[in-house]
């Protein structure tokens, strides 16, 4: 298997191809998930059935938690943070829309 440079960054391996055992003291495992408690409540009116998954962006001095009204048919926007230096400041959110339509309300 030929090296795969990654560079500086973070990678989640989901299987082995890119941990060689044999070769490393690398291993996969499992970390417990622990119950916390909610970080959001979803209580007012129609929520409960129109709100999509959410999407929690990092940026440079957090994290903000954006969700979308989700409607049939229609597939749910991306939000992400832009970390291009060049970027300016008023354009650093983002959304990543699919190519079916999507209405503002």
């Amino acid at each position: 298997m030929s090296v795969i440079d990654l560079g500086s960054k973070r990678e989640v391996f989901w299987d082995n191809y890119l941990v060689d055992e044999a070769k490393t003291t690398a291993f996969s495992r499992m970390i417990e998930p622990k119950l916390i408690g909610p970080c959001y409540w979803l209580d007012k009116g129609q929520e409960l059935e129109l709100i999509s998954y959410p999407n929690l962006v990092k940026n440079d001095k957090g994290y903000k938690l954006y969700y979308n009204v989700c409607m049939k048919g229609v597939e749910t926007p991306f939000v992400f943070y832009d970390t291009n230096p060049n970027c300016l400041k008023e354009e650093k959110y983002k959304m990543l829309a699919p190519k079916t339509p999507y209405r503002h309300n």
